[in-house]
């Protein structure tokens, strides 16, 4: 049975999951982003550095979020080099 910190921790990983799928579909949609591509690009190395971190702990929630958020930052970065 999940304890209450492992629940909330999940909860927070569906929500934050949660935020880039929008800019994701729109990103599939229209085959470019209007996201800042440094952002993109501070987002997504800091985003990969933490799952390496997560993987090292063995924190599964973490492991899980970062891993979500990799892939959606990182489609999202292709398409911004993508349009160039």
């Amino acid at each position: 049975m999940p304890t209450l910190l492992s629940t909330i921790g999940f909860l927070g990983v569906l929500f934050i999951a949660l935020s880039w799928v929008p800019q994701t579909v729109k990103v599939f949609r229209e085959k470019k982003t209007d996201t800042d591509l440094r952002f993109l690009i501070i987002y997504s190395i800091g985003s990969f550095l933490l799952l390496a971190y997560s993987i090292l702990i063995a924190d599964a929630v973490y492991i899980l979020l970062n891993t979500i958020t990799s892939v959606l930052a990182s489609i999202n970065l292709y398409f911004a080099f993508a349009k160039k």
